[in-house]
């Protein structure tokens, strides 16, 4: 077991730093269905089968790129051996609840800082013109294929011997957050910093569940339901 040592956090950032490279990049691509929508807006029956392509896409090349991490990495996630039991359970209510008090800290105790950045503002325009495909990508399609590539692609490139260490995890994490932000192009600090910590309440899932990231997903999925069923994505 590796433990917190210089030469093994060195090595833990030059694997974030790949992993950064990698993940941003996919993060990019996160926003094609939206655009690809968009670009072809008027074209009837297109549009659904664009959107769905899209993702469909996306998943496809997460899903591989996880599967060939796995396969490097010597054994294959340990949720796909083992059953789905209530302490996961147990962990999935707790951090929906955690991430449904950061989402109402957000938008009543800063609201009046907030404003409305360019991506957001395109997702936004994306719900007035295709409001049934951005409800299911916000509440389905999207925390999906955020999770793959957020947190288990990213995390997928750390040694699994150094995520022992408690310390090691912090760094990740953090790094892991400020990338989930800087992709979501905040427009402000209030903005960054509730991505940021959004993103820490998903990994902690992640590391609390040994590496499933069906549980992320189901919180990532439930928070941006809420924020739906509530409107609070639009207000």
């Amino acid at each position: 077991m590796s433990g917190f040592k210089m030469k093994n956090v060195f090595h833990l950032l030059g694997r974030c730093a790949l992993a950064t490279l990698v993940t941003f990049f996919l993060g990019i691509l996160l926003s094609l269905p939206v655009y690809w929508v968009r670009s072809i807006s008027g074209v009837g029956g297109l549009n659904l089968m664009a959107f769905f392509i899209a993702y469909l896409l996306l998943i496809l090349i997460l899903g591989l790129i996880n599967f060939q991490l796995a396969k490097e990495r010597g054994s294959l996630p340990e949720f796909w051996r083992v059953k789905w039991v209530k302490q996961k359970g147990r962990l999935v209510f707790m951090l929906i609840v955690l991430m449904l008090l950061l989402v109402l800290i957000h938008h009543f105790g800063l609201k009046e800082a907030s404003t409305v950045s360019t991506r957001e503002g395109a997702i936004n325009s994306f719900f007035g013109e295709y409001p049934i495909l951005a409800i299911i990508g916000m509440c389905l399609l999207g925390p999906i294929c955020e999770e793959l590539n957020y947190r288990s692609v990213f995390y997928g490139f750390m040694p699994a011997d150094y995520l022992m260490s408690k310390m090691m995890i912090i760094i990740a994490v953090v790094i892991n957050s400020l990338v989930f932000s800087a992709v979501h192009v905040p427009s402000n600090f209030e903005q960054a910093l509730y991505y940021f910590v959004g993103s820490s309440i998903f990994s902690m899932g992640y590391f609390i569940s040994k590496g499933d990231y069906r549980v992320s997903i189901a919180v990532h999925s439930f928070a941006n339901t809420f924020m739906f069923v509530t409107g609070i994505w639009t207000m």
